[in-house]
């Protein structure tokens, strides 16, 4: 299978980029199985950017026509870090494709832009517990921000350079990882809500635990 690496449009020396991904209910299950981040190529010049050790915030729509999503539908899973640079890479490793009604005809929506990513801290807030800090969209946190709202944490497939003191803002909610434990195998259950657990799975996706 051909991959290709990209020459990242950062250099090494360059300092920690902070960046906001949000995925479907599908995609998130791949992304804790295999530990690879996939966009479509509409935001793949982003991906491109991302260098390791860059820090990355993910949530998670959970609703079946995100465009028309509620507060409660948006939950936010962890905090990882980029291991790898950014390559492209048409495995079919599970990714579902995202659809996107104002996207030009043409534009894959494919998630071949991908990323090796590790957990970093992990747990399960809301959009409300995330953004109780700030006002928005009246009060924009820096002024040169141009993302206005909460909207970039909403629509699958988005990916998005978040000010570092925003970002902190929100890592600070989560609570940092304990020692490594063994990841469960298929057919597994997560003991402390009982739903079933993907392969490799590292905590459970539907209440956030850490797996034991």
């Amino acid at each position: 299978m051909e991959i290709l690496v990209y020459q990242c449009a950062r250099e090494e020396e360059d300092e920690m980029k902070y960046w906001a991904c949000t995925l479907n209910e599908d995609n998130w299950l791949i992304v804790q199985e295999k530990l690879v981040l996939g966009v479509p190529s509409i935001t793949g010049d982003r991906m491109m950017k991302v260098m390791p050790n860059d820090l990355l915030v993910l949530s998670v729509n959970k609703s079946k026509k995100p465009s028309q999503a509620k507060v409660e539908d948006i939950v936010f899973t962890g905090i990882f870090r980029a291991v790898s640079k950014p390559y492209q890479n048409r495995e079919n490793i599970g990714f579902k494709p995202y659809s996107f009604d104002w996207a030009m005809s043409g534009v894959s929506a494919y998630l071949f832009y991908r990323v090796k990513i590790e957990p970093y801290r992990l747990g399960r807030l809301t959009l409300l517990q995330v953004s109780k800090k700030w006002k928005w969209p009246e009060n924009r946190l820096i002024e040169s921000w141009s993302v206005k709202s909460p909207k970039i944490f909403a629509m699958p497939g988005s990916m998005e350079e978040l000010p570092e003191e925003f970002f902190q803002s929100i890592m600070n909610q989560f609570s940092p990882l304990d020692s490594k434990k063994p990841s469960p195998t298929e057919g597994e259950t997560c003991p402390s809500c009982g739903e079933a657990l993907p392969r490799g799975a590292i905590f459970c996706p539907s209440c956030g635990k850490r797996l034991a």
